[in-house]
């Protein structure tokens, strides 16, 4: 059930009258000021809608305590990537030095050749 606050435009062109104003700009005074009172109470006051529809602080608190867990997660899955590319990367790397100490290794017997046949 929705309370109405009512603006008396009659009592509010009375007023009006009796202060100088004919009644035709008492009239339209009154009704003028009526409209500016409706839209600002329509615009304005919250409804049981709105009241239900407002975030409350428990809302805010599981949506806070939802989000450090997702970005929990976040961290420790990209902990996870980074720790497999740390390997990839060592991986990688013993492959080099074994096939630079190969090279090497045939360089140098090259070299070897060259000077005991050559």
């Amino acid at each position: 059930m929705s309370v109405m606050h009512a603006f008396d435009t009659l009592a509010f062109a009375k007023k009006l009258k009796n202060a100088g104003y004919t009644e035709a700009q008492a009239e339209a005074l009154a009704e003028a000021q009526g409209e500016v009172f409706r839209e600002m109470l329509e615009s304005t006051l919250a409804t049981k809608d709105d009241v239900r529809d407002m975030a409350t602080k428990t809302d805010i608190e599981d949506l806070k305590a939802a989000t450090k867990a997702d970005i929990a997660r976040l961290e420790a899955a990209t902990k996870a990537d980074i720790a497999a590319l740390d390997h990839k990367i060592d991986l990688v790397a013993n492959r080099l030095t074994i096939r630079l100490g190969g090279m090497l290794v045939v360089a140098v017997g090259a070299l070897a050749a060259m000077r005991f046949f050559g």
